[in-house]
């Protein structure tokens, strides 16, 4: 599933509006609030619910006038039309569409390939040599981060792994996303996906997620077909055929054991 999908447009600057799409009504609503990069903040809801946040006004002159951001809510990523939500949002707010700025794409399970424990897996990965049995590494990758949870009862259990170099163009994920659920911020569309797919989440099975996060320049992906090099458009993301294709295309890369 994608998990976190930005993009760059540009146009001019928004005042507080209202649209419709497919029968719904939607406001956009400017925030008292600035970030580190641009001066206003907008959100896109519906029925008191976010659908998408957009920074516009970009503090820096070196950012082009009219640079807009727009970042879909997650719960809209669950949902099977957000392609063509964040197209006819970009359109009813007169935006023209530029380019991607990050795209997470992410693989929940409960079990790795041959019934492998992740926990396990994750274990073996941080605390084990290269040349022990159940040691490995990844080519190409030297830096890795770790979260380590330990109380009085436990032996200590590694339940998040990051690979590749922080502010890296593409970087990949393993950990505890049941976990995460219940100590971090719950999302019940994410577990209602689980349980229409068949994984158990509860206290003695997890479902751990694999997650690759791909930013800005990293966005160019080889067409596996013709073997040319395309930017990548939302509407590709349409289908979840061609998401698993971006996610094995990286993680054939990132996740390379």
């Amino acid at each position: 599933a994608v998990d976190w999908l930005e993009v760059c447009c540009y146009g001019r600057n928004l005042v507080d509006s209202f649209f419709r799409w497919e029968g719904r009504n939607f406001s956009v609503e400017e925030e008292d609030r600035e970030t580190p990069l641009f001066k206003k903040y907008y959100v896109v809801k519906h029925n008191g619910l976010e659908w998408a946040q957009i920074r516009q006004q970009p503090k820096s002159g070196i950012m082009k006038k009219g640079l807009t951001i727009i970042k879909l809510a997650n719960r809209v990523l669950y949902h099977e039309k957000y392609v063509p939500f964040l197209m006819h949002l970009i359109q009813a707010l007169n935006l023209y569409y530029k380019g991607l700025t990050r795209l997470d794409i992410a693989y929940d399970c409960n079990t790795f390939y041959c019934g492998r424990k992740p926990s396990r897996f994750v274990k073996n990965f941080v605390t084990k040599r290269v040349d022990e049995e159940g040691g490995m590494y990844v080519p190409k990758m030297k830096e890795y981060d770790f979260h380590l949870k330990k109380d009085i009862h436990t032996n200590g259990m590694i339940n998040y792994l990051a690979i590749g170099a922080k502010g890296s163009k593409k970087r990949g994920y393993i950990y505890d996303k049941t976990l995460e659920l219940q100590e971090v911020k719950d999302k019940p569309w994410i577990r209602e996906m689980w349980e229409k797919n068949g994984l158990i989440s509860d206290d003695k099975t997890h479902v751990w997620r694999a997650e690759i996060s791909i930013k800005a320049q990293g966005t160019d992906l080889l067409n596996l077909e013709t073997g040319q090099l395309f930017a990548l458009h939302p509407n590709y993301l349409a289908t979840y055929e061609n998401i698993k294709k971006i996610f094995h295309f990286y993680a054939a890369k990132v996740f390379d054991f």
